[in-house]
């Protein structure tokens, strides 16, 4: 009974991968797997000889590293960078981007992707640089207009969408059962 089981899980795996589903194939795989464990890489001494696994002992070595790497004196003269030719500034790269474009980049992001650590999605990312664009741009009657994205609110349930007019201000949190408010 379970060689059958996982004949069937491998056809449905085969399956999404066939008709280039990542998403389905990777829940199906973790499903079958489980949860990927976290933990430490062991780590040489700087000498090369010790293996530190504790993770006091690596945090030591990592902070070791990176103070020999970025404490080291640099080998440019001040005259040679003096000598370096001055180019003139480009005020248009100061500007923010225009809301056409920052919308077509919020399309441009598939719904769905992970979520970082803090368990935001890319789409509300995405919808707080487009208020802060608006904000910031001080064209007259950019208060009035309607701008509407698709945000994908659930990450478990894929049905549940919700149309945001970006004009309200949106905020974001987690409540303490886990589950995420706007």
């Amino acid at each position: 009974m379970q060689d059958a089981w996982m004949i069937r899980k491998a056809e449905e795996i085969q399956g999404y991968a066939d008709r280039n589903e990542m998403k389905n194939f990777f829940k199906a795989i973790k499903a079958i797997y489980g949860p990927c464990i976290k933990g430490s890489a062991p780590l040489l001494s700087s000498d090369g000889t010790t293996l530190l696994t504790e993770k006091s002992q690596i945090l030591k070595r990592w902070a070791e590293h990176f103070r020999n790497v970025l404490n080291c004196s640099s080998a440019i003269s001040d005259a040679a960078i003096d000598r370096l030719p001055q180019v003139d500034t480009n005020n248009d790269l100061e500007m923010p981007p225009s809301l056409p474009k920052t919308i077509r980049a919020v399309q441009q992001i598939s719904s769905g992707k992970a979520p970082g650590y803090d368990a935001i999605p890319p789409e509300v990312r995405c919808l707080n640089r487009i208020k802060k664009t608006r904000a910031g741009s001080g064209r007259s009657g950019c208060g009035s207009a309607k701008v509407s994205v698709l945000l994908h609110l659930s990450p478990a349930r894929r049905t549940s969408f919700s149309v945001l007019d970006l004009t309200p201000l949106l905020t974001w949190s987690l409540r303490r059962d886990g589950q995420q408010e706007i």
